[in-house]
């Protein structure tokens, strides 16, 4: 009964959480839109934009391409710390490879 109780606990926090981060994403897109509207332009024309380094002096380009770098290396490292958790959480087991994981 216990276990039962604490574990619906943990799914009731679980559930909050994600429904503020739907609520955040919602207001992010509510923003973004709002943005797109008063430029008047696509996400595309932004792209296009923002790839040209004619449109901007040399030291601000290379602000934008190491926010670009840092951006892309936060990304990576976020996909990356998911797949070596894993990987250490397995190792820690002290269980072959070939044995199957039963609970």
């Amino acid at each position: 009964m216990f276990l039962e109780s604490n574990v619906d606990n943990r799914i009731e926090k679980m559930q909050a959480g994600i429904k503020e981060a739907e609520i955040a994403i919602e207001m992010m897109q509510k923003q973004i839109d709002a943005l797109m509207n008063y430029l008047e332009a696509t996400p595309e024309a932004i792209t296009t934009y923002l790839q040209n380094p004619k449109h901007f002096t040399e030291k601000d380009w290379q602000l934008l391409q190491q926010m670009k770098q840092q951006a892309q290396e936060k990304l990576e490292h976020a996909k990356g710390r998911d797949v070596l958790a894993a990987k250490k959480k397995q190792a820690e087991r002290n269980v072959a490879p070939h044995w199957l994981f039963v609970r």
